[in-house]
């Protein structure tokens, strides 16, 4: 058995009929080669039609962990920036580049968290070890500030969005971080996102209002999932 952690560096290969490669480093003993199976093999943000990734295209990927998306995206031509806040799960997904030179252009990576208002937040990690992935900030805990965890800045969507022409792909697996970031941000931000795919989390009722957000912002929808969390797509027309 390998030991928990251990660095090691898996090849990937999208299941496309043009797929593409890549090359990952990954920790044994954790969630990293599901989460690349699932981007990659499921194709979890990319499998609805209006989803297809195209050079040149901007996009954002909100909760990046090690890069599973961003690479993918990368990879298919699109300029990419990618989010995250966990500062191990980020120094890989810099790292990743390293093991795809050709991406190295387009791939552009960010030690931040994203929240609705632009505060410092304390991270806390998941107690499962293995999910490497499930961390969240304080607040969404509902706990304050006063658990242990590792402290970062944030930006917000508005922040992002202001620097950049339009977003053609939005990505986010955010722990539930989806609803302020998304909620708070202008009228302006929201109408310069084209396509947006999440795994979503924090209950159906939460997530019904986000539904309704984003339908009165002009966009359509395809969801599925439990009570609890699911996955979704949300495009204009």
């Amino acid at each position: 058995m390998e030991a928990p952690g251990l660095r090691e560096v898996v090849e990937e290969r999208s299941n496309e009929l043009e797929p593409v490669i890549g090359y990952f480093i990954t920790r044994a003993g954790t969630f990293d080669r599901g989460i690349l199976d699932e981007t990659w093999h499921g194709l979890f943000y990319t499998k609805h039609p209006a989803f297809v990734i195209r050079p040149f295209e901007t996009v954002l990927d909100i909760g990046a962990h090690i890069g599973a998306f961003a690479v993918y995206a990368a990879k298919k031509g699109a300029i990419v920036r990618a989010y995250e806040p966990n500062r191990e799960n980020y120094e890989m997904l810099v790292a990743q580049a390293n093991h795809n030179p050709d991406i190295a252009d387009r791939y552009f990576t960010h030690s931040l968290a994203v929240t609705g208002d632009g505060r410092d937040v304390v991270m806390i990690p998941c107690a499962d070890e293995e999910n490497t992935g499930g961390g969240w900030t304080s607040r969404q805990d509902g706990e304050g500030t006063e658990q242990a965890g590792e402290s970062t800045p944030s930006t917000t969507l508005d922040s992002i969005v202001s620097e950049l022409p339009e977003v053609n792909f939005l990505k986010m697996d955010c722990e539930g971080a989806e609803y302020e970031i998304l909620m708070q941000a202008s009228d302006e931000t929201i109408h310069r996102i084209e396509k947006i795919a999440m795994e979503w989390h924090g209950g159906r009722e939460a997530f019904d209002g986000l539904r309704a957000f984003l339908k009165e912002k002009g966009f359509n929808e395809e969801w599925s999932g439990t009570d609890a969390m699911g996955n979704a797509y949300f495009w204009r027309a």
